[in-house]
């Protein structure tokens, strides 16, 4: 008798897509950089291509609008480059094709999110915390990490540097990979928020404790304020979804026990063993950096980061408003001597490389994440946009447009009077089969 061994593609892609954008890091082959996540993204570019020529349509209704936005603004980035490089003889170079392979990747990730159709609760909720636990590893143990973690994520061993306060975790950089923490938590909320995530009382602390801690110890004050506002934001849906009062009072005082339990036991020994943890917090907590603008740092860590290359921006973006200037630097003209990815604003960046015209198209993005899905789609512009970047790190963006992709199905699939599809219904109707 011949038994069937079913494989469910969509749900294991999801899997894979979700954890290695959460907790992989990318591989190097020779100069080129690889990730399984990528080959997700542009291989569901090529099946939308595909479904496109094969049906002469592919209707995709509220992700069509946000395809359409992160195209236009692709082809406002070739157009802008291509006219600096006529009229001003600026050449393409690494890093226009560095943005633009992140915006043909924002596109793969809202495509895929709309057609993988499956249950990712488990695997995102595992993915925070693995990703939380290796983080706080690599900053607090550096090279005393154990060996595979220190061979897998080696950027975090060159950049890390013994009792200083600030170490980069998975990227190598403490803000950007707080974001990608960020990013996976906005995703745990918004599948709260559809019901698409089952969270017990110890889950929903654990969620709590992980994402302030990772902030704490890998250390980022524009992280943490992003952090605090998705916690709040996830509070107000606990409240939302739970009318009965005294369940309400009894889940929350269950989960603030957890919290200050936990703290209680072992934040003394933590601080005793590892005390740039105390110096960390110390320098999130206090103003008197952030609010002076004068310091020879300010430009790192000021309230004014924002706003620093203002001038430099300015003189770039004056000499094509419309459609922007591209992205790299060059040519005999001074205005061009630095390209606009240096800013760390990334409402200047797509202004002076997209123009008017690209920072209208993302902004009518980030109105369609805003009334889709929540005010919680506006985290990573509030803070992280403006003071670091948000559109250059991939795996933030795949992550943040996966979830776009995801949402709007399952709101496509309400308006045509059906529920959206089970993981168990949708996968048997994309089976592969293998007989043995």
């Amino acid at each position: 008798m011949r038994s069937k061994t079913i494989i469910y593609p969509w749900k294991i892609l999801a899997i894979v897509f979700v954890f290695d954008c959460a907790v992989m890091p990318v591989i190097k082959i020779g100069e080129l950089s690889f990730k399984i996540s990528y080959l997700i993204a542009f291989g569901s570019i090529a099946l939308f291509v595909w479904h496109s020529l094969l049906h002469g349509r592919t209707v995709l209704r509220g992700a069509g609008k946000v395809l359409g936005a992160l195209t236009w603004y692709i082809v406002l980035l070739f157009f802008g480059q291509f006219w600096t490089m006529f009229f001003y003889e600026i050449p393409i170079d690494t890093e226009f094709w560095k943005i633009a392979i992140g915006g043909i990747l924002m596109v793969g990730s809202v495509y895929f999110g709309y057609m993988c159709k499956t249950d990712i609760g488990k695997i995102t909720y595992w993915s925070f915390v693995i990703n939380v636990v290796i983080n706080c590893i690599l900053a607090l143990l550096g090279k005393e990490a154990p060996a595979f973690l220190t061979n897998l994520y080696s950027i975090a061993v060159e950049t890390y540097i013994d009792g200083y306060y600030r170490n980069g975790g998975m990227i190598g950089n403490p803000n950007s990979t707080l974001l990608i923490t960020n990013m996976v938590l906005l995703l745990i909320i918004v599948l709260y928020k559809f019901d698409k995530i089952k969270l017990s009382n110890i889950k929903i602390a654990s969620i709590y404790m992980l994402a302030l801690a990772a902030d704490i110890i890998v250390s980022s004050r524009g992280e943490l304020l992003q952090t605090i506002g998705l916690l709040a934001y996830f509070t107000y849906l606990q409240v939302k979804k739970n009318p009965d009062v005294k369940k309400l009072f009894t889940r929350l005082a269950a989960v603030t026990g957890i919290v200050v339990l936990a703290i209680a036991l072992f934040w003394g020994d933590i601080v005793e063993q590892y005390p740039n943890i105390e110096v960390s917090w110390e320098r999130m907590t206090s103003l008197t950096e952030v609010m002076d603008t004068t310091a020879e740092d300010a430009e790192l860590s000021s309230i004014a980061r924002p706003f620093l290359k203002t001038d430099v921006f300015w003189s770039r973006f004056q000499h094509s408003p419309i459609w922007g200037t591209g992205v790299e630097a060059g040519g005999p003209h001074a205005d061009f001597a630095k390209g606009t990815t240096g800013y760390h604003n990334d409402f200047y960046m797509i202004l002076a490389s997209a123009g008017i015209l690209g920072l209208v198209f993302w902004l009518s993005i980030i109105r369609q994440g805003v009334t889709k899905i929540g005010w919680c789609m506006l985290a990573p512009f509030v803070v992280t946009a403006i003071s670091n970047t948000f559109v250059r790190s991939y795996f933030g963006t795949m992550i943040y447009f996966f979830i776009f992709g995801y949402v709007l199905y399952l709101q496509d699939a309400s308006q045509n009077n059906q529920e959206p599809l089970r993981s168990e219904e949708n996968e048997k109707n994309n089976l592969f089969y293998r007989k043995p």
